[in-house]
């Protein structure tokens, strides 16, 4: 299992600029595309991003990479995409020969268009984080599962924007209620230094752009706790809505 900081697919290179582009073809389902400057006439104001209808979005993306959480912020938060900019600072594009510039520009645009694709419709996410202690409070009757903290957050980079996951219901989610005459069987099945893996069902609630990249922030509808070498559940865990 990885953790989900570590979570990548191969970014693209970022690298200068060049000729831009035909968009001919328009922009993937559910990504807005920054607009290209208009000469030296003076440009319309931008529309307002329309931020995505979370209630009809019914994908789900499981482990995702780097570049697939980019372009989901974009796809959420109605930010346009530059997608003409990230193809043209594409390493491949900048150094090419000129007269395979026209070939390699278009190999980088579908690359960044397919990504764009593969989240358009996703509302939910499937990620897996590592956790490290598992400590039960005998007073209250509960196990603390740090990784689903309020405070917690997971961070994805790519094309020199960041995009943090947070947990809405942290407070709720990182507190698992185990009734003491269970709680030291799940100790048992922990081993003495826990060393687990956390895998979560998440629901995407809310999104907000920031200074190159954004917030996703969402649910933990449920997860399920493993030994490192997955061999042992440890329990899994519906978290009340």
């Amino acid at each position: 299992m990885r953790h989900w900081a570590l979570i990548a697919l191969l970014p693209l290179a970022a690298c200068g600029r060049g000729d831009r582009p035909s968009t001919a073809a328009g922009p993937p389902a559910g990504v807005s595309v920054a607009a290209a400057p208009a000469g030296t006439a003076t440009a319309p104001a931008a529309a307002p991003p329309v931020r995505a209808d979370l209630a009809k979005r019914t994908g789900e993306l499981v482990n995702p990479s780097e570049l697939q959480m980019v372009m989901l912020y974009h796809s959420l938060s109605g930010v346009p995409a530059p997608l003409d900019k990230w193809t043209e600072d594409d390493g491949r594009v900048r150094y090419a020969q000129p007269q395979d510039r026209a070939a390699r520009r278009a190999e980088v645009r579908a690359e960044l268009e397919a990504a764009a694709r593969s989240v358009a419709n996703v509302g939910r996410l499937r990620l897996s984080t590592n956790l490290d202690g598992l400590p039960y409070d005998p007073t209250y009757g509960e196990f603390r599962v740090a990784a689903f903290a309020p405070s917690s957050s997971y961070g994805f980079k790519a094309l020199g924007e960041e995009v943090k996951v947070g947990f809405a219901n942290g407070q709720v989610a990182q507190i698992w209620r185990v009734p003491k005459a269970d709680a030291q069987a799940v100790m048992d099945r922990a081993g003495p230094y826990p060393n687990l893996v956390a895998d979560a069902l998440l629901q995407i609630v809310d999104v907000q752009p920031e200074q190159a990249g954004g917030a996703i922030s969402a649910n933990v509808v449920e997860y399920e706790l493993q030994t490192r070498d997955g061999k042992t559940t440890v329990g899994r865990v519906r978290v009340a809505p």
